[in-house]
């Protein structure tokens, strides 16, 4: 769960991400596959795990942006 201020930036990006992702079915398969890598090679390290999805997430964010 994340909590976010109303309408910050942070919860803008929140927003996009997910939609962007309901309306792409293929984001949506691309991101599952990359959490599922990622659980297994970082299972006790949130912190990476985290950070290694940070490129998959901005560049959803840049195409939902142009969109």
């Amino acid at each position: 769960m994340h909590i976010y201020i109303y309408n910050s930036d942070e919860w803008r990006n929140n927003i996009l991400f997910r939609d962007f992702l309901i309306s792409h079915e293929w984001a949506r398969k691309e991101y599952r596959e990359l959490k599922e890598r990622l659980a297994i090679t970082y299972a006790f390290d949130r912190v990476s795990y985290t950070k290694a999805k940070a490129p998959f997430i901005r560049k959803i964010l840049e195409l939902a942006r142009i969109q």
